[in-house]
């Protein structure tokens, strides 16, 4: 089975338990809680930093081999069980105010990063260190990893 399909199957099961979860009796029993937001977080991290070195260690293959939505299909996994709780629990965010707190502290702080990623990678590509969509899985990675360490960082902060 090719990367591509791998992908679909895998994101197409994901839909179809993101619908039927919140039916079950298993659903009662899904809650946030500090852990799953720890393990969340670092699964952006680790994701983000393995995105950035495969897509700078491979280069334009990374795209043309799929294997940048492969890097980044554990993190959409995980928000997609977040989506689930977020569901499963209606009305509100499943999230606490602490939590909500350093989400906002975090996309704050990695906007601007981002942004100052976006303007190098477009001098980079000016300049022809970057050719095609290289530029496109850097800029993802590179902010997945600003948001996540944000969000971490916040945490283990307050």
């Amino acid at each position: 089975m090719n990367t591509k399909m791998f992908i679909f199957l895998i994101l197409v099961l994901s839909v179809i338990a993101y619908w039927l979860l919140p039916k079950t009796r298993f659903a009662k029993r899904l809650k946030m809680n500090e852990k799953l937001f720890y393990a969340i977080n670092v699964i952006g991290i680790l994701c983000g930093v393995a995105g950035l070195a495969v897509s700078l260690g491979l280069g334009e293959m990374i795209m043309t081999g799929h294997y940048f939505e492969l890097i980044l299909l554990p993190a959409v996994l995980v928000y997609l069980y977040s989506a689930v709780i977020m569901k499963v629990q209606g009305e509100g965010t499943p999230y606490d105010e602490k939590q909500n707190y350093n989400m906002t502290q975090a996309a704050a702080i990695s906007l601007p990063f981002s942004m100052g990623a976006m303007f190098v990678l477009y001098a980079m590509y000016k300049e022809a260190v970057f050719e095609g969509l290289l530029w496109f899985p850097v800029y993802v990675f590179f902010t997945l990893t600003a948001y996540s360490a944000g969000s971490l960082f916040y945490f283990r902060k307050n």
